[in-house]
């Protein structure tokens, strides 16, 4: 018999155990079924293909791509999927060299990082 805890003149029990969570999970954007809309500070994308960490599996996203004045250039959306890298097919050609906004709506869903390629 193993006497542990209190019982044995400790003044706490005690337990290792361990936990993971998926590359770059650690904080999100989330939205429920009441769309969230996220517009970013004016950023020079530097890349042709933007790719999201998101958790979309019940939900969609939709990325439009701002000229500096907020009017939408491009317009893609992302539903149903989950993963750390999803390719958005959002055609940054027309920000090239000059700065553009991205505007994130998500519905039902989570978005964690982006960057540009």
């Amino acid at each position: 018999m193993t006497i542990r805890g209190r019982r044995a003149g400790f003044p706490y029990e005690s337990a290792v155990g361990f936990g993971t969570i998926a590359r770059d999970r650690f904080a999100a954007i989330e939205a429920t079924f009441d769309p969230g809309v996220l517009r970013t500070r004016p950023l020079l994308l530097a890349g042709r293909r933007l790719h999201v960490n998101a958790g979309l599996k019940f939900g969609a996203m939709t990325v439009a791509l701002l000229d500096p004045q907020g009017r939408a250039v491009e317009k893609a959306s992302v539903r149903g999927q989950d993963g750390i890298d999803l390719a958005v097919p959002l055609k940054l050609d027309a920000a090239a060299g000059k700065p553009a906004r991205l505007e994130f709506t998500i519905t039902n869903g989570q978005l964690y990082s982006f960057w540009v390629d």
